[in-house]
């Protein structure tokens, strides 16, 4: 913040205009190049203070979620003050940020809280770098024009948008801090009794109000107070985790197969949380959407698992299927063929939909562009194009980050193959990568992918092998797999492989709230649910969507409501079933896939989320 103080003949007038969390009390100049203030005070380096590499680092990953101004390019510079608080964004681009203003952030701070703060002001300047807002350099250059306070007061009252300015910049900084991954709900705690040991800015008082005792600031009418900035992002905040639902029963709804109504939940957390995540879900979507078009022989050429992603990072801020339809008529005459040609008659909804998952992938990867399951999904989506040498640029990039990654090298194998052409065979070298990732680790859709390779040349013993040795797998695969698989074995029938192996499946120790056939909800039903819960509505008029998400108060149970019927039920718990016995309420094997750490663990219409070695939350969907 710049703090003025105007003289008149008369009396004195108090102005002061917040730009935020720092005050500069220069009687110099002000400028708007960054030299001018690394010329007056020094730029503070790292080998004089360790704590700007700490901010360079925080600022990075703020700055990649963060609105983009294509006017310039937000770069950070710390100056060597440590008698002013200062943040200041510049209109060329650059954020100086003073060595007291560090000294603050870190004061009585654990380093969650002192990133969480940095992170917010950082956020803030690159919030007025994006929305042009630079009108405090107007008041300066007006200041140095004129000495009339009276013309001085009269262009500041005019210039009340100021405040509006703060707010907004105070609401996309605290949003771009919490999609960088920081817990910036530390900042705006309401005041209470501190406790032992606690420390101010977390448990004692909210940050603005941290901030400003610490710069003894005083508010001037123009500018909104700290309880309300605080208040504000309160709101935020609420919203934010409200809006949480529909992340997660569109991460739901998406893996039981049913995007086309999870990209509309999806979208809504969109609106207010545009992360890493919910990008990559809806890029998953698209990817299935996608697939849902395509031919049987395109679909099953190649067993490309997407990524799901269940975790969102606004999750951390709460502290207070459809399977493919069944075609017939597989083609098996795979002599010479690869996975990209022959599909140029297919349907133009294929294209449409695997360009809609490239651009949300690409997004979802700027913003963190160490976000695996991004970029896996994305590999895919460009092997779908047509578009090999996009794949391993991507997966060049992605096996930096996780060395060993199965899914990785299985991708990069097959795309490999797919760059092959008239002038440059790649087959032999890609079954050589798969066939030392078998030796690793043998992972199911590694194996299928070395059958198929081997498939496409004369190498049918050795294909054949491959094939028949995966009838041991084939409960475990998803059901468009597992009827290629079954048509190319030559150990059982067509019929007896699809039949999935049946056992004894013991009672679960669990219920549901609601029967799982889709039927409409009865003014006895809904009883249930009037005391002890909450329900967010939703109406998407244009995709004749509408209904209720329902969470009880514990959070225990949630249940969507869609047209007047219970789609999905969620049973939730820390843990909500003993992970041991789950496996005997199936009456077949799990088909399990990765979420990073985590898994889904599907049986017929439901599902566990298994989080560390724990079930956390079982789903059912209604048939």
């Amino acid at each position: 913040m710049i703090q003025i103080k105007i003289l008149t003949n008369y009396k004195h007038v108090v102005i002061t205009i917040l730009l935020m969390l720092a005050t500069s009390q220069v009687n110099a100049k002000f400028s708007n190049e960054v030299a001018f203030y690394i010329d007056s005070f020094g730029e503070l380096t790292v080998q004089q203070d360790p704590r700007v590499a700490d901010a360079q680092r925080v600022f990075k990953k703020v700055r990649l979620v963060a609105d983009r101004n294509s006017k310039r390019l937000a770069k950070l510079v710390v100056v060597n003050n440590a008698n002013h608080a200062w943040a200041i964004a510049l209109p060329a681009g650059h954020i100086v940020l003073s060595k007291q203003a560090l000294d603050i952030v870190h004061k009585n701070a654990t380093a969650e809280l002192a990133e969480a703060r940095l992170a917010f002001i950082l956020g803030h300047e690159l919030a007025h770098l994006a929305n042009d807002d630079f009108w405090h350099h107007e008041v300066e250059s007006f200041m140095q024009d004129t000495a009339d306070s009276q013309k001085i007061a009269q262009f500041i009252n005019q210039h009340f948008e100021a405040k509006q300015a703060e707010l907004a910049a105070d609401d996309k900084g605290y949003l771009y801090a919490a999609m960088a991954g920081y817990s910036v709900d530390l900042l705006i705690k309401k005041k209470q009794v501190k406790k032992k040991g606690e420390v101010d800015g977390g448990g004692g008082q909210d940050f603005f109000a941290f901030w400003m005792q610490q710069t003894s600031t005083k508010i001037s009418p123009s500018h909104p107070a700290a309880e309300d900035r605080a208040e504000l992002l309160r709101q935020r905040l609420n919203q934010i985790n409200q809006k949480l639902a529909f992340f997660r029963f569109g991460s739901r709804l998406a893996h039981f197969g049913h995007c086309n109504d999870a990209i509309y939940f999806l979208k809504e957390f969109q609106k207010v949380f545009p992360g890493r995540s919910v990008l990559n879900n809806l890029g998953q979507c698209f990817l299935q959407q996608a697939r849902s078009q395509m031919s049987e022989q395109r679909l099953v050429f190649y067993w490309l698992p997407l990524n799901l992603d269940t975790r969102s990072r606004a999750d951390t801020l709460n502290k207070y299927g459809k399977n493919h339809q069944t075609r017939g008529g597989i083609v098996n005459n795979d002599s010479q063929k690869k996975f990209l040609k022959n599909y140029s008659s297919e349907d133009s909804s294929v294209s449409g939909y695997l360009e809609e998952a490239v651009n949300v992938l690409a997004l979802a990867i700027e913003k963190d562009p160490w976000y695996l399951p991004a970029k896996i999904n994305l590999a895919i989506a460009y092997l779908y194009q047509g578009k090999p040498h996009q794949a391993r640029a991507v997966l060049a990039e992605a096996k930096q980050q996780a060395d060993n990654n199965s899914q990785i090298e299985m991708l990069d194998a097959l795309a490999l193959y797919e760059q092959t052409d008239a002038d440059m065979d790649l087959w032999a070298t890609a079954l050589t990568k798969l066939k030392r990732l078998q030796q690793k680790e043998r992972p199911l859709h590694a194996l299928y992918n070395q059958a198929r390779l081997l498939t496409t040349r004369p190498r049918a013993a050795q294909a054949q092998n491959d094939w028949n040795s995966l009838i041991a797998e084939v409960d475990f695969m998803p059901i468009e797999i597992r009827r290629e698989l079954c048509h190319r074995q030559k150990m059982i029938s067509f019929d007896s492989c699809l039949l999935r192996n049946k056992k004894k499946r013991a009672k679960p120790n669990w219920s549901w709230l609601f029967t799982t056939n889709n039927q409409t909800l009865t003014a006895a039903d809904r009883k249930k649910i009037e005391s002890g819960w909450h329900s967010i509505p939703f109406d998407w008029a244009s995709a004749d969507l509408q209904g209720f998400i329902h969470q009880r108060n514990d959070e225990d149970i949630e249940m969507l409501e869609m047209n007047h019927f219970i789609q999905l039920q969620v049973l939730r718990g820390n843990p909500v079933a003993n992970i041991n016995k789950i496996n005997s309420y199936c009456s077949h094997p799990f088909i399990k896939s990765k979420l990073g750490t985590d898994e889904i663990w599907a049986c017929d219409n439901w599902a566990v989320l298994v989080v560390n070695q724990q079930a956390k939350e079982i789903w059912i969907i209604s048939k």
